[in-house]
């Protein structure tokens, strides 16, 4: 309850709610749900204040509804606030009192000692103004702001008691825009003739409430610090400024974001910020804190702001490159043409900028048929390789030994090497050379099974699998086989010189190369083996058992026939000579030819003699021992009339 006389603007009752939430989202505003001139409440503090006389004879009990809002996300809405009711009663007095005005006199009923600034006060004050003249020359005629109130801040109105006037306020007021205030004068003109007036200087002095957030001087900082700098090392001062006064505009600042390893730290009041421990460029290089000045206002009203600060820890080469990549051997396939990518050697150097780029290169002091990107560490052929020239260069090496040097650019320099071995794989790319690509044996075609012939042999440039070489005949013969292993060639089958007496052996070397994507190389041999005669063929006659006709009367040496032998066998094993068997020559009648086998008479015949003549012929060959065979040769004469005369027959 409160007495009517109450003084305008005094605190009437202090509203109090809270919010568990942080900064903007913990802020509460107040406001009067149902606007009225009569009361105001302090949007910040929570204090209800008078703004109009109150008058018991009109209103005895006033209710008010006070919302409090947040400034969180979602809060805008009412129905989501918080809401107090407030009743006020209201107590009588006597305020009987009587004044003797012989001139104009300016009496403040009411007055504020200072306003809110952005509160919702409509009342500074409220002005009586009396003139001690009878009759016209005593009413008031007008009170107006002359003077000390450029922007309109203010303005006079009458209220329903003769000579009382309100100072209201017109715009919502700003102790920053005006921080010292404001000198109103006040001009009253009375209705006499002439009219008389009166001034009055009134100050006004706005109360500061906590409006303003300190604001940095900059959004955005940007400084860099060496990473050799020690502990306490100042880096930048941060200058904020609030526009408030008194403990509105105190700030403290401090780090709320980027320094979860605790390197910086901030001096509260300075500004100053200062490494707080050793930095490594090489765990971290940028740092970007935020910073936070809160003011010092009441709790509920205070204000904070943030900046950023972006802190580039400036590196120092002190770190030696580091290979990336294992201690592995790389197989590269020979053949492969200069500029082939083998491999990729992968380095790295901890330090930051200039400090952390490298650049490779190979360092063996003998030449060796590859190049290195100095960028990207990609290690590359610079020739076609050859592995077997490489074993007859490096004395049966088949690996290359690179010496591998990474150096940074910093100052100064620091490098690293490491051996990278470099295996180069055979390729199956010669094929099987014999020592004897053509030869030429003979056998004896009485020669047994198992008889060597011939060894073969052949050899292969390349390694292992490569080079094993498999030996095997093309040619189609039952005669002859090959070992696959030893290139052996021998006699597995009965020859017959009379069946065939030359053999043109086709022998192959296949390498091990090959696999089911990929042909084996291979090259041939002509091993010509050619079958010498024995004399294993008796000669055998063309006609057997022949019969010839003769006429008696032939004269002597007339061929009679010719006997024909053939031997199979060769040279003089196939040489035949002819003679007659034994009493096989028709006795003594005929003769033959020991070469040809002519058969002639050798004597006149006479068929009365002999009719038929049995003869016996013998083919013997020339061989060692010699072989021979007979026919027999049946020759029969043809009778011939002898006598001149014709017969006759005898008498009877």
């Amino acid at each position: 309850a409160i007495t009517e006389d109450t003084p305008l603007h005094k605190s009437i009752l202090h509203v109090v709610a809270e919010d568990a939430d942080l900064g903007l989202n913990g802020e509460i505003y107040y406001s009067i749900l149902d606007e009225t001139e009569q009361f105001a409440v302090h949007p910040t503090t929570g204090v209800i204040t008078l703004t109009r006389p109150l008058r018991f004879a009109e209103r005895a009990l006033h209710e008010l509804t006070v919302v409090a809002n947040d400034r969180g996300i979602g809060s805008t809405s009412r129905n989501q606030a918080s809401k107090a009711r407030v009743k006020i009663k209201v107590l009588q007095v006597s305020c009987g009192h009587s004044t003797v005005i012989t001139r104009i006199y300016w009496t403040y009923a009411f007055a504020l000692p200072d306003i809110l600034e952005n509160s919702n006060t409509n009342i500074f004050g409220i002005v009586r103004v009396t003139d001690k003249d009878k009759g016209v020359h005593g009413q008031i005629k007008s009170l107006d702001i002359v003077d000390g109130d450029p922007d309109g801040h203010f303005r006079i109105k009458p209220t329903d008691r003769p000579g009382e006037y309100v100072i209201e306020v017109h715009r919502l007021l700003d102790r920053e825009t005006a921080p010292a205030g404001y000198n109103l004068t006040l001009r009253a003109v009375d209705r006499g003739v002439p009219p008389k007036q009166s001034y009055l200087v009134t100050p006004v002095r706005l109360a500061d409430i906590n409006d303003n957030a300190p604001v940095f001087n900059r959004e955005i900082y940007e400084v860099s610090v060496p990473e050799t700098s020690p502990p306490n090392t100042p880096v930048i001062r941060l200058k904020v400024t609030d526009r408030d006064e008194g403990k509105n505009a105190k700030v403290f600042l401090e780090i709320v974001g980027g320094n979860e390893g605790g390197e910086f730290r901030v001096n509260p009041e300075t500004g100053m910020l200062y490494t707080a421990v050793p930095l490594d460029a090489e765990l971290k290089a940028f740092y970007t804190l935020t910073v936070s000045a809160i003011d010092q206002g009441n709790p509920g009203t205070r204000k904070q702001s943030s900046a950023k600060v972006k802190i580039n820890v400036q590196d120092t080469n002190d770190n030696d490159p580091i290979f990336e990549t294992a201690n592995l051997t790389i197989y590269v396939d020979e053949n492969e043409p200069a500029g082939t990518s083998v491999t990729k050697v992968t380095a790295r150097d901890k330090d930051l900028g200039e400090n952390a780029y490298i650049s490779y290169s190979i360092a063996n002091l003998n030449d060796v048929p590859f190049d290195i990107d100095h960028f990207s560490g990609t290690v590359r052929t610079s020739k076609l390789l050859d592995y077997e020239s490489m074993r007859r260069e490096y004395v049966l090496r088949d690996e290359y030994l690179l010496n591998i040097t990474v150096y940074d650019l910093g100052k100064p320099q620091k490098s690293i090497s490491k051996i990278l071995p470099l295996t180069i794989l055979d390729e199956n790319d010669n094929v099987p050379k014999f020592e004897k690509s053509l030869a030429s044996f003979r056998v004896t075609e009485n020669a047994i099974n198992g008889t060597i012939i011939f060894r073969v042999k052949a050899t292969d440039a390349d390694l292992g699998q490569n080079a094993k070489i498999t030996y095997s005949l093309v040619t189609d013969t039952k005669d002859f086989r090959v070992d696959p292993e030893t290139g052996v060639l021998t006699v597995v089958a009965p020859l017959d010189r009379e069946r065939q007496e030359v053999y043109e052996l086709k022998i192959r070397a296949t390498d091990g190369g090959g696999d089911q994507n990929t042909p084996a190389l291979y090259s041939d041999a002509l091993v010509r083996v050619t079958v010498d005669d024995i004399n294993d063929n008796a000669p055998e006659f063309a006609v057997q058992d022949l019969t010839v006709r003769i006429r008696e009367d032939v004269p002597r040496g007339t061929v009679v026939t010719v006997v024909s032998a053939i031997d199979l066998d060769s040279g003089t094993s196939s040489e035949i000579v002819y003679s007659f068997g034994e009493n096989g020559d028709g006795e003594g009648s005929f003769r033959i030819d020991k070469q040809s086998g002519t058969i002639r008479t050798a004597r006149m015949l006479d068929f009365e003699e002999r009719q038929v003549h049995s003869l016996i012929v013998k083919a013997i060959d020339r061989g060692t021992p010699s072989l021979s065979s007979e026919t027999s040769v049946i020759v029969e004469v043809i009778d011939v009339n002898e006598n001149r005369f014709a017969p006759q027959f005898e008498d009877y």
